[in-house]
């Protein structure tokens, strides 16, 4: 499949042909698939940040933990216009498949906010980040 196909199908739906296909190449148990198949928790935030002019924004950011069988989820933030949950899910999942061939004792994880932030000062992407890790709460 080219690039372009692939960029129109979406990043969650390449990186499940992915997988299904090296579970095919391995025999892998189907308990196991169904289980590495799924996410073990999204999450979808909403947030207020009062920017440099005195104005307020509501950003949304997202976080996804693929799993945790390895040890902590481990991956970073993105800050970009087109971050959505399916490309944090599928950057989660790929980061889950990352540490466990290096063999790290990590999960994968992935979070993000919805923005260009070429668009915004120094501390106005410190309060977006501030308020999003907030909103995440305990999560």
């Amino acid at each position: 499949m080219n690039t372009t196909a692939r960029n129109r199908q979406g990043m969650y739906r390449v990186v499940m042909d992915q997988f299904e296909h090296a579970a095919d190449i391995m025999g892998l148990d189907p308990g196991v698939r169904k289980i590495l198949s799924r996410t073990n928790s999204e999450i979808v935030v909403h947030f207020p940040v009062k920017l440099d002019d005195g104005s307020i924004e509501v950003f949304t950011g997202y976080r996804v933990q693929h799993n945790n069988a390895l040890g902590p989820y481990k991956g970073g933030l993105r800050y970009h216009q087109t971050v959505d949950l399916d490309s944090a899910r599928a950057l989660a999942i790929w980061m889950t498949w990352k540490t466990a061939l290096a063999g790290l004792p990590y999960g994968g994880g992935k979070g993000g906010v919805e923005i260009n932030p070429k668009l915004y000062s120094p501390g106005e992407l410190e309060r977006i980040t501030r308020r999003f890790t907030y909103a995440l709460g305990d999560n």
